[in-house]
């Protein structure tokens, strides 16, 4: 990805981040509803994206310091190419409270005497030049910190409208011109054509904010190996260690605390935050106390020391509040690290789903993996970690493969996910808790993995307690449980 690269839009998506979030100001968006959406492309293209906006993040500093910024995020992730980039932006450790006197800029924006010819519209770039505090306030009796002032360098005809970009170009490391975003224009100004000093509003002051409202950079790697191998072994078969960092083993120890033993699988969110199922942390309809379990992160060998694995300890273990002990309903648990984990190779998190795409329709036939160290054709634990392909299968297949058990575990939070009788591929006894995950692949043609199922339930065998791989079993449907995820992340790290 080329940071900096130059991005003809209104709206400008934000490099460091997932190429779905964009920066316009307040106004842009104050008459706007809930059907709002942003286009990326070039004047004269007839082919664009346009995407569709799921959450509004607003600034609630505009009446005391004038500011006045929006972050949109946007439902999907914007395919980026040659004539769409996203820009950097102006942090505040970077000579945040220089002036940048005399420093040469670009605006670039929508053209203001043309704002009303929807089908017409033009975007506008103009060389401009940053003034002085000084002579700013000359301008402007009522100039706030948070603003900047620049004049345009050559005589036009034309203003930039609210929501344009100043930006200033930076060399690189490696000689290439970047460029950085520095300012936004977030007031209608006229008289731009006659030499008068423009405002505009200062974001390298709102970086702290701009920031606050996404993942750190460490974050955005969810979901990807770190180790490169060759393709998978599918169909049960062995893996190699790092295929799949976000892998956990849940141990559990004895009542007596004299002995412990492989208990569940569970994938790791964040650096603090395990996700499993709800009946691997319960005994007789409550949640058994966190002293009670291990998380061992980084493992492949089940039974051996490994360099790069750990083992920490839990503090805090929350089930959903209408699990059902019987039923197996909200069937899901998030369980609070004693200390956060260092990433490295082996240790990776996995990447979330969206709340914005819930629909089970969208996934079913989509093949994901199951990791896991559950037990073999044996009916023994595998002492190396393998992998499960499933595809997800839809809910009336599943259903009429055998009613009398799915009438009762499948519902519209859960997936259904296998093969049918005779392919002996499934997850079994000890995968209980461990992860369904897809393979999506990103702007950068890296593939990252994310989270859409647990493993929850599986037919048994007649007459025993193991389970029969030659039917379909029952997953938590993850994005189904994203707010209550949030809402609990957010209370544990407010606990921390």
């Amino acid at each position: 990805m080329m940071s900096g690269h130059r991005v003809e839009a209104k709206v400008v998506g934000i490099e460091g981040h997932k190429p779905k979030t964009s920066i316009c100001t307040q106004n842009d968006i104050s008459n706007f509803n809930n059907d709002l959406s942003v286009s990326f492309s070039l004047p004269g293209l007839t082919t664009y994206q346009n995407i569709p906006v799921t959450h509004m993040h607003l600034s609630t500093n505009q009446i005391t310091d004038g500011s006045s910024i929006a972050l949109l995020r946007l439902q999907r992730t914007v395919i980026i190419s040659p004539s769409v980039q996203p820009i950097c932006l102006w942090e505040e450790s970077q000579n945040y409270t220089a002036q940048l006197d005399l420093q040469i800029g670009m605006m670039i924006g929508t053209d203001l005497t043309n704002i009303g010819a929807t089908n017409n519209l033009r975007i506008l770039q103009s060389p401009v030049r940053v003034i002085g505090e000084t002579q700013c306030r000359s301008s402007y009796d009522e100039i706030l910190d948070n603003r900047m002032c620049f004049t345009y360098i050559k005589e036009t005809q034309n203003c930039h409208y609210i929501g344009s970009m100043m930006m200033f170009p930076r060399l690189a490391d490696n000689g290439d011109q970047v460029w950085y975003l520095r300012g936004i224009i977030s007031q209608r100004i006229w008289g731009c054509s006659n030499g008068k000093y423009s405002p505009s509003l200062d974001l390298a002051g709102m970086y702290k904010w701009i920031s606050s409202h996404f993942k750190a950079s460490v974050e955005s790697s969810c979901g990807r190996r770190v180790v490169s191998f060759a393709p998978l072994v599918t169909l049960g078969q062995q893996v190699e260690r790092g295929d799949f960092p976000w892998h956990i083993a849940l141990y559990l120890y004895s009542m007596n605390k004299l002995s412990i033993s492989y208990h569940c699988g569970g994938t790791l969110m964040s650096n603090s935050i395990v996700i499993t199922a709800a009946h691997c942390v319960t005994a007789h309809n409550a949640p058994m106390a966190p002293n009670r379990f291990a998380i061992a992160l980084g493992k492949f060998d089940l039974y051996s020391k490994e360099p790069g694995a750990i083992i920490i300890k839990v503090s805090q273990v929350i089930v959903h509040e209408n699990y059902g002990y019987t039923s197996l309903q909200n069937d899901i648990a998030l369980l609070l690290l004693e200390t956060k984990v260092n990433y490295n190779e082996y240790i990776q998190p996995v990447c979330m789903w969206e709340e914005a795409n819930t629909n089970k329709q969208s996934v079913f036939n989509v093949v994901g993996k199951v990791p896991g160290w559950g037990k073999n054709e044996r009916e023994e634990l595998s002492q190396y970690l393998y992998a499960a392909s499933v595809p997800i299968v839809d809910d009336l297949i599943c259903f009429q493969s055998h009613e009398a058990f799915y009438s009762k575990y499948l519902t519209n939070k859960t997936i259904c996910a296998g093969y049918p009788r005779g392919n002996g591929t499934n997850v079994c006894n000890g995968d209980s808790g461990g992860g369904l995950v897809i393979p999506i692949t990103q702007s950068d043609q890296k593939v990252s993995w994310y989270l859409r199922g647990i493993v929850s339930v599986a037919i048994a065998k007649a007459n025993e307690k193991s389970c029969d791989p030659n039917y379909y079993a029952i997953y938590t449907d993850v994005p189904q449980y994203i707010k209550w995820i949030s809402n609990n992340v957010k209370k544990l790290s407010e606990a921390c």
